[in-house]
């Protein structure tokens, strides 16, 4: 009799941990969830910072940082005040970079959104010049690595794809390392810029930004992309972003890099097509990077703090080493 009332004690201990196990699992789902939705909507700066630059004959509403100046960002929510040093070339640079490499120079060229841009960190604190500092030290050799950050808030597949034909090709890169987030396949880049465009006119700056149980959106964006939800479904979105992509793979084909923010939460048709595309390529990886954590690496935004940064750059330099990615460690 006692051996079954332990017995039954025990189970019902263990029903009670895979419980509380499921409902912290439920907690961090809906943690990163929402973190995505606030991500999805973070999307601009002033438009006079960002007008454009290069005209694209593919897409009416392209744009980038204007070339050669310094953007101030303090939305009120921030705190503080972030500068984005923008070069020469309309990229956020500490530096401006010769088109010709040096002989025993490696270079790398990263695209992306905000998270490569550095949205909300100083230009020094974004992963991009966090991971050129790392790899400084990395080779034995001495070798001169470059890391080329072509990254732009709002971005998607094509818009990063656009923006490395007219800017990052002259570069010659030996790998492009391409950050891409779980919503990046699914927004029309283009449409959206129109649509935010529309609703910046009607929306007063002091209303750009709504506060909400701790966690900021940006109000414009989150327009844009409701409506977009509205004009498109999202199968049709992936298969013309997917498009954009084969394009890039067709012109590009030295190595490349894709960072698979929060892979769990990739849309099916996106990440079996992002992997059904590289396949075949040799030269091509794919790493799967676990979320970072809010309120310890991420702003109320959902953006990486200069915490989040350093954690970027460590985890991408760390999965490089580890699978030979870079010359040096061949």
């Amino acid at each position: 009799m006692r051996t079954a009332v332990k017995r039954a004690a025990l189970g019902f201990l263990i029903f009670l941990e895979i419980c509380a196990i499921i409902f912290l699992s439920v907690r961090v789902v809906r943690q990163v969830e929402k973190q995505i939705h606030s991500i999805k909507y973070a999307a601009n700066l002033p438009a006079a910072a960002y007008n454009p630059q290069i005209k694209s004959e593919r897409f009416p509403h392209f744009f980038e940082p204007e070339a050669a100046r310094i953007i101030n960002d303090n939305p009120a929510w921030l705190g503080y005040t972030v500068s984005y040093s923008i070069n020469a070339d309309s990229l956020n640079e500490r530096n401006d970079y010769p088109i010709t490499k040096t002989v025993d120079g490696f270079r790398i060229v990263t695209l992306g959104d905000s998270f490569t841009y550095g949205l909300f960190v100083n230009t020094y604190e974004n992963y991009t010049e966090r991971l050129e500092d790392y790899l400084a030290g990395v080779c034995p050799n001495g070798r001169q690595y470059e890391v080329i950050n072509l990254g732009v808030p709002a971005y998607d597949i094509g818009y990063s794809a656009e923006r490395f034909r007219l800017r990052g090709q002259k570069y010659d890169p030996d790998l492009v390392v391409w950050f891409i987030n779980p919503f990046t396949f699914e927004v029309d880049a283009d449409r959206r810029q129109a649509l935010e465009n529309e609703y910046l006119s009607k929306i007063s700056e002091a209303n750009y930004w709504k506060e909400l149980n701790g966690e900021v959106e940006y109000y414009p964006g989150m327009l844009a992309w409701q409506q977009l939800g509205k004009e498109t479904r999202m199968e049709q979105t992936i298969e013309k972003q997917v498009q954009y992509f084969r394009e890039f793979l067709a012109s590009y084909h030295n190595d490349l890099l894709i960072v698979a923010n929060q892979w769990d939460l990739w849309y099916p048709a996106a990440a079996e097509a992002l992997q059904r595309e590289l396949a075949d390529r040799t030269n091509a990886w794919i790493y799967k990077m676990d979320p970072l954590v809010p309120g310890v690496t991420l702003l109320p935004d959902g953006h990486p703090n200069v915490e989040g940064h350093m954690r970027i750059s460590e985890r991408i330099a760390t999965y490089m080493l580890e699978n030979n990615i870079l010359t040096c460690a061949r």
